[in-house]
């Protein structure tokens, strides 16, 4: 997953919340996938309902680690535009 995509850029309020929301889904089934690692995970997986950069602070394999960090790069990209939008209370 490449963290700039073609038509970021043109992607208007909305679209940028409902892409981060999906990001914070597939971070959210990526932690579920591991929910047999310590208990590490799950209090980190806890804290990542309510602050999305907690997702990626969990022991994952390295195939895992790499997607999670894609996520994450895309994420932070989506949110810069977003700000820059000016979308908060869109």
């Amino acid at each position: 997953m490449a963290a700039r995509q073609v038509g970021d850029s043109q992607m208007d309020c909305a679209e940028l919340a409902a892409e981060m929301q999906e990001l914070d889904r597939k971070a959210k089934r990526l932690h579920g996938e591991q929910s047999q690692k310590a208990g590490r995970n799950a209090a980190l997986g806890v804290g990542g309902l309510f602050l999305f950069p907690l997702w990626f602070a969990m022991d994952l394999s390295d195939a895992e680690r790499q997607e999670a960090l894609a996520m994450q790069d895309r994420y932070s990209h989506l949110n810069r535009l977003f700000n820059k939008k000016d979308c908060e209370g869109f």
